[in-house]
């Protein structure tokens, strides 16, 4: 019984000491990735006796014949297979809608499009012929319309922040229009005045019912007239 209990105190002494000796080491982060070179080197040392400087040119070699034979074709859910054409342009999060404006195409990126993200929504200004985003412009809400006025402004929707963006050709936002409703789609009538689709407005609780039409007067920013037209249309 004694001989079990002094085994049993000295596992416990060992795991205590152990605990203060590591409280007393630098946190690290395990398989931190700037361990991998080392991690490689290791063990190609332990396995192959030689250096590992003298594997470098194998592995640049078989780095280079991998990247020759990559596929960008995907496999989608349904079996589909697709491969893009041309030339790709990184733009931002879920680009939905594109429309031309003033020489380049304007990419309306809609992120996830929840409310309780903080980032900013982003408009991609891409010039074509280069392939390069040339100006990104962060609204906090977008939702996917994007017009082209007769005046030669863009007009984009504001979705639940309740809100049309006039654009000007240089690709800053000039002037911010309030509405009363979650802003979707827009057709001008006329010169000035804009058809805005309200998806949904709020009622005295804050909640979200009944969508509208709405017009708007793009010189004056007043709202002429209303009428309901359904949820969601």
């Amino acid at each position: 019984m004694m001989k079990r209990r002094l085994a049993l105190l000295t596992v416990v002494f060992g795991l205590v000491l152990s605990i203060a000796v590591a409280a007393e080491q630098p946190q690290r982060r395990v398989d931190d990735p700037e361990d991998q070179e080392d991690l490689n080197r290791e063990l190609w040392e332990f396995a192959r006796h030689t250096p590992y400087e003298k594997i470098l040119p194998y592995v640049a070699e078989a780095q280079r014949q991998s990247k020759a034979r990559e596929s960008a074709t995907l496999e989608l859910p349904n079996g589909w297979r697709i491969a893009p054409a041309g030339t790709q342009v990184t733009v931002g999060r879920l680009p939905y809608e594109a429309i031309f404006f003033a020489g380049k195409l304007v990419v309306l990126n809609t992120g996830y499009y929840y409310p309780k993200d903080k980032e900013a929504q982003e408009v991609s200004i891409v010039d074509v012929a280069t392939a390069q985003v040339v100006k990104t412009l962060r609204i906090n809400s977008l939702f996917p319309s994007a017009l082209v006025g007769t005046d030669g402004n863009l007009y984009l929707s504001g979705g639940y922040d309740q809100k049309v963006y006039r654009v000007n050709q240089q690709f800053d936002v000039d002037r911010e229009y309030q509405v009363n409703g979650f802003t979707g789609g827009l057709a001008f009538i006329d010169g000035a005045r804009l058809a805005v689709g309200y998806l949904a407005t709020k009622n005295e609780k804050e909640r979200y019912v009944h969508g509208q039409l709405a017009i708007l007067d793009t010189n004056s920013g007043a709202i002429e007239r209303e009428a309901d037209i359904g949820y969601f249309p």
